[in-house]
């Protein structure tokens, strides 16, 4: 190990390595397999960038990515989402490790708070959400913002106690967040630029004569394919406004395009690259490129049938 092997004589250690070294015994050290989050700030930095050893008082001892284990030195790697590292280190240096959102500890169940005698308020946050929204939407009721009757459901869940601002903060997609602000503002500028409508005139005319139903089927077929390649949020918020505007134009309503765009974007089951849990398991389960094909290509299949049909019954043009 590497202990002992530091000890033989006529063998040194560079001073720089010493800490993560001496903490990392053989009776006190453990070892856990961890993978690199969706969020996580390590990605796209080398283990010598970041003074890994150092900062976090463990040691890499293997790195797999994409169905193989890495063999270039480990200090040269850039780290990537899905990244699975094998790592070794005193249980407190791990426990501190695995506390933050770099990384995903698989080697143990993450222990979650559970508050029980908060389970009834948070019930009735979700209840009421669902009722009000209910309610409103079939016009019981005044129509109510969807977005008010959640923001109070989750003020009350706060003010209750059934999370703390710090597990609220915590849970908030950021990333995801400004993605979806940054692509509803590229929809606004392609709408007051005149290139929406350009777009969808042009797609008016190439599908002129053709019956709606097979234009839903093509753009929940289009999004499908996108979202293989690029983040759903990102394929939605793009084509939304797009499809809404050839609605219009088509004289029809847009609803079931809206909903083909958004049932499309969210079928990514083809490849380990369009969803984070698809990567999660690539990279964790030891899954080759061909594994999600020829179980999520069939899949989808079906499920581009099946929307074809069903979204113009639901949702009538």
């Amino acid at each position: 190990d590497l202990m002992g092997l530091s000890e033989k004589d006529g063998i040194t250690q560079d001073a720089s390595d010493q800490l993560g070294l001496e903490d990392v015994r053989t009776e006190s050290a453990v070892m856990m397999e961890g993978i690199i989050g969706p969020d996580s700030s390590l990605a796209g930095k080398s283990l010598k960038e970041l003074n890994f050893r150092q900062r976090f008082g463990v040691i890499i001892v293997a790195v797999h990515r994409r169905g193989r284990n890495l063999q270039e030195r480990f200090e040269d790697v850039k780290l990537a989402f899905g990244d699975t590292l094998l790592v070794q280190g005193p249980a407190r240096r791990m426990q501190q490790l695995f506390e933050l959102k770099d990384f995903v500890n698989l080697s143990e169940p993450k222990e979650v708070a559970i508050r029980a005698k908060k389970a009834p308020f948070a019930i009735a946050a979700i209840l009421a959400f669902m009722v009000l929204g209910l309610l409103s939407g079939i016009n019981l009721i005044p129509p109510i913002p969807i977005v008010q009757v959640a923001l109070c459901a989750a003020v009350f869940v706060l003010l209750t106690g059934c999370i703390d601002p710090s597990e609220a903060y915590q849970s908030v997609e950021w990333k995801v967040l400004f993605l979806i602000i940054g692509m509803l503002g590229l929809g606004q500028a392609l709408q007051y630029s005149g290139v929406a409508d350009l777009l969808a005139i042009k797609v008016v005319e190439t599908t002129h004569g053709m019956d709606p139903r097979i234009l839903i089927s093509l753009l929940y077929l289009l999004s499908a394919i996108l979202t293989e390649m690029v983040s759903n949020n990102a394929v939605a918020a793009l084509l939304t406004p797009l499809v809404i505007i050839v609605g219009i134009q088509l004289g029809v309503d847009p609803k079931p395009f809206i909903a083909a765009v958004m049932f499309g974007s969210s079928a990514s089951f083809a490849t380990p690259i369009g969803y984070q849990t698809n990567t999660f398991v690539y990279g964790a389960g030891g899954y080759k490129f061909g594994d999600f094909f020829r179980a999520g290509f069939p899949l989808a299949v079906i499920l581009w049938i099946v929307a074809s049909i069903l979204i113009p019954v639901i949702w009538p043009l």
